[in-house]
């Protein structure tokens, strides 16, 4: 489900593209297969139990319960191996007003999107180490200058470091992935 506060061609679209920034990155083998529609709103984002199934919703009801800043919340569940078996994204329609455009300091479908995808796929925040004023996508905050759109080179690190196109490894600690 995307956000009532939009057209629904264009907010699947900025969700494609937002999945699409992943699969960019040439040393990763992340790929993501699209598989259709759901009208579920109970997914493991937001407190229900797991389905089997991969879902992105936007949750415009009082089911959101994490207050008006968070933009959006990603549960994946797995084995103690660390293998993702489910993962679901719930965004927050019910205290947000969403856009496509990319203007700054709005909330913007592909800006929390991509970030909410790498914790889909297993990155954490980012909680230091990087400039201020040049914020990774994984950062705890989406940068209200629509920086958050497309990852930095850290999080495509982290892509590689996690999902690797035949073999990846740092040439020193500062080419790692930040943790």
């Amino acid at each position: 489900n995307c956000s009532a506060d939009l057209n629904a061609t264009t907010c699947l679209n900025a969700l494609r593209d937002s999945f699409d920034e992943w699969e960019a990155a040439t040393c990763s083998a992340l790929n993501f297969t699209e598989l259709g529609f759901s009208n579920n709103l109970q997914n493991t984002a937001i407190g229900y139990s797991s389905n089997d199934k991969n879902e992105l919703a936007f949750i415009e009801n009082s089911q959101w319960t994490y207050g008006t800043y968070t933009l959006g919340v990603t549960a994946p569940i797995f084995y103690d191996t660390g293998q993702i078996i489910e993962a679901d994204i719930a965004f927050n329609g019910y205290l947000q007003t969403w856009s496509t455009n990319g203007t700054d300091y709005s909330t913007d479908v592909q800006n929390v999107a991509v970030h909410e995808i790498g914790h889909f796929f297993g990155l954490q925040h980012v909680l230091g180490g990087y400039a201020a004023n040049n914020p990774p996508t994984m950062a705890p905050t989406a940068d209200p200058f629509m920086a958050s759109q497309t990852p930095e080179q850290d999080d495509l690190d982290g892509a590689c470091f996690l999902y690797p196109q035949g073999v990846w490894t740092c040439g020193s600690d500062a080419d790692c992935p930040l943790v």
